[in-house]
């Protein structure tokens, strides 16, 4: 499984992805790609938090070579089974969402979108909030899930779905 996100990596702990981690408060510290084992269910997966993606400020040769690391990684990895794009219920997806989810297709990845947040959403607006960011990204709904860290809302569902392709 191969993480991308704008969000801090405390969700990972929170939604029990991995059971811990160290984390900076600071977006765009991620430089590398970074590697945790994960045990769900009786199976061993391995879950991968890739750099160069969201508000990192710096320069642009860095993020070149952050885009190659990401590219290199996920072209070689013919066992990739899954990728998950986390993206804040509240706010719209932009184009580096939309070029990624269109490079993972061409590559033959499923993709998985995770919406955060969405506790901070009305309950009303949550399912149709996740049937229109779906669309807005070219995914069936069913591979769109309503998540929140701190409520813990969504996170079974989460596996569920990402069950389906390992």
């Amino acid at each position: 499984m191969a993480f991308f996100t704008r969000i801090r990596k405390r969700f990972f702990t929170e939604c029990r992805l991995i059971s811990s981690g160290r984390f900076r408060r600071t977006p765009g510290k991620t430089r590398l790609a970074h590697f945790y084992r994960v045990e769900r269910a009786g199976r061993r997966l391995r879950l991968v938090d890739l750099p160069g993606y969201g508000f990192a400020r710096v320069a642009r040769s860095e993020r070149a070579r952050w885009r190659e690391l990401v590219e290199d990684y996920l072209g070689a990895r013919p066992d990739l089974r899954v990728a998950v794009l986390l993206v804040d219920a509240r706010r719209d997806p932009g184009e580096d969402e939309e070029l990624l989810l269109a490079w993972l297709a061409e590559r033959g990845v499923p993709s998985v979108l995770a919406l955060t947040k969405i506790d901070e959403l009305p309950a009303s607006r949550r399912n149709p909030r996740r049937s229109e960011l779906a669309g807005a990204l070219g995914l069936p709904d069913e591979r769109a899930v309503a998540t929140s860290g701190s409520s813990g809302e969504g996170v079974d569902a989460l596996w569920r779905t990402l069950s389906r392709f390992l």
